[in-house]
């Protein structure tokens, strides 16, 4: 099964990056050389941007698994509102368009393309399971010692306050849930 990978742990490389560090220029050949980690692997990439002809481009080089690899990017023109104009980068494997690429195992293309996801969307089957089974009781424990703390007003003017009738209808919730050990073997 192959690893999801989160966001934060693939480089990406935008039109903004690329157009601060003066590549998005007409009429401009320019080059550089980075090296980063990306996704577990460690890269050293040639970047180079040819806006000198009718089809503008990115060629991205670099070695992967002992053998060099070439990526082609097509550069789609755009126009902003404010009469300017930049450019956005044609994904190679959905080929959309897009203001950001990802390098995951060797291939640059857009974070969904390249299944990536929010960290939030990786969480484990066995942890959302637990989750759900246990989450009421832990929401109870949280309610009582919010109950219990320093402060905490109960009635106001003789009525229950909302902040009372939450609790106690979280506790509600976690009192009608039955826990056995026996639940715990299925993770």
């Amino acid at each position: 099964m192959k690893r999801k990978y989160n966001l934060n742990e693939c480089f990406a490389i935008s039109t903004k990056w690329l157009k601060q560090q003066g590549f998005l220029e007409q009429g401009k050949l320019s080059y550089t050389d980075i090296e980063f980690i990306s996704a577990g692997y460690e890269y050293n990439v040639r970047v180079v941007a040819s806006i000198t002809t009718d089809e503008p481009k990115l060629i991205f080089q670099f070695l992967y698994e002992d053998r060099t690899k070439r990526i082609d990017i097509e550069l789609s023109p755009r126009k902003n509102h404010f009469g300017g104009g930049s450019f956005y980068m044609v994904c190679p494997k959905s080929g959309k368009r897009a203001e950001k690429l990802y390098l995951v195992n060797g291939i640059l293309s857009i974070a969904r393309a390249s299944g990536l996801h929010y960290q939030s969307q990786i969480k484990a089957n066995a942890l959302k399971k637990i989750n759900a089974r246990f989450g009421a009781a832990m929401k109870g424990e949280l309610a009582i010692e919010e109950l219990n703390s320093k402060g905490f007003v109960r009635y106001r003017s003789g009525k229950p306050t909302k902040k009372y009738k939450r609790v106690l209808k979280i506790l509600k919730e976690a009192e009608g849930k039955e826990f056995v050990f026996s639940d715990l073997t299925a993770f």
